[in-house]
């Protein structure tokens, strides 16, 4: 996957009176791939990602994001054959610029590698609410 930048002029670009949910896609390497000088214990992705998020959990909520679901992915419905993902993550922050701040924090700064390194792949999408049509449901 390689290092992977934040675009957060796009997040910056939203909404700044709506909350922002942050959609987290994720497909963990079958071993960590930590960076030359970091002296962490060798681990399988997931688990490196586990240490990533009881360090991140605390950065969210000390802001007052909250998340909003943790869960596996289970089955794809409609997708490409070979896209597969282990685990999703919605994470709720107040506003954009709430999440650019934590983003860009030294604390979360210190940490993010441990998220480059457990994942093989991932997304994350900006959300908002409200959709450019009418559900009358």
């Amino acid at each position: 996957m390689g290092t992977v930048k934040l675009d957060l002029a796009e997040v910056a670009k939203l909404s700044s009176d709506k909350p922002v949910m942050m959609l987290n896609l994720l497909r963990y390497r079958e071993q960590a791939d930590f960076p030359l000088g970091y002296s962490d214990q060798p681990c399988s992705g997931r688990e490196a990602y586990q240490r990533y998020a009881a360090l991140a959990t605390p950065l969210v909520l000390d802001i007052g994001g909250h998340i909003r679901f943790a869960g596996q992915a289970v089955a794809n419905v409609v997708s490409p054959k070979d896209e597969r993902w282990h685990d999703i993550i919605i994470v709720e922050y107040s506003s954009p610029r709430i999440f650019v701040q934590m983003a860009t924090s030294a604390d979360y700064q210190r940490i993010v590698y441990l998220r480059t390194t457990a994942l093989e792949d991932s997304r994350l999408i900006a959300m908002q609410e409200g959709l450019s049509f009418q559900l009358d449901c």
